[in-house]
């Protein structure tokens, strides 16, 4: 059975709440990916997840500023994490 040590990344690319949304999506389109953990600069923390259809829903569709809008404006809380054994 394939696990989840088996396909994650031991250095994912990510990014933080205070991150301008601009950046979460560069940061999406040059590693190839749809979506980013958003982790606590202080903490390290896990705090959240962006993806691809967040940034459209509820940035450019929910006529958000994207220049000035964050991480923090469209990600989701509370999101699952699995660690590898």
């Amino acid at each position: 059975m394939t696990t989840c040590s088996d396909v994650m990344k031991r250095e994912p690319v990510y990014c933080a709440p205070e991150d301008p949304v601009t950046l979460a999506a560069d940061l999406m389109r040059r590693h190839a990916v749809a979506s980013l953990p958003v982790v606590d600069a202080r903490t390290g923390q896990l705090v959240g997840v962006v993806t691809d259809r967040d940034l459209v829903l509820k940035i450019v569709v929910g006529n958000c500023d994207a220049a000035r809008a964050t991480v923090q404006d469209a990600m989701t809380v509370n999101a699952a994490d699995s660690r590898a054994k």
